[in-house]
């Protein structure tokens, strides 16, 4: 994967070895992280995690690059990233707030589950 003048490869997470990784991104269900991203630390990566798993660990930075992306140093090797609906509402928000104080904020969101049921 290109990015600017770098090229990146992208491995499947593999459970026996995480040495030799700098950057471990966790796009994962909360069971999975909790497996895999304690390995991925062990080898020594820095890791970023979608799922829910550490969101509210008061151990682990909860990053929105436009927000709090000053919370991101090369002490800690473990950061949170917000969920659907947060990190878009708090990257427009956060502007707005500096221009304007925002006291209250009300967010509608549906979920919707699309499945195909088969008749017997």
């Amino acid at each position: 994967m290109p990015i600017d003048s770098n090229h990146f490869i992208i491995y499947n997470a593999e459970e026996e070895n995480f040495e030799n990784f700098d950057i471990c991104i966790f796009n994962t269900e909360s069971d999975i992280s909790e497996r895999l991203i304690p390995q991925a630390l062990k080898g020594g990566a820095y890791a970023g995690d979608s799922s829910s798993k550490y969101r509210l660990n008061h151990d682990v930075p909860l990053i929105i690059p436009p927000v709090n992306k000053d919370k991101i140093s090369l002490h800690k090797k473990l950061y949170a990233h917000t969920n659907c609906l947060a990190s878009p509402i708090a990257t427009v928000i956060h502007p707005l707030y500096n221009f304007n104080p925002i006291t209250r904020v009300n967010a509608v969101t549906t979920n919707r589950l699309l499945a195909r049921v088969k008749k017997p």
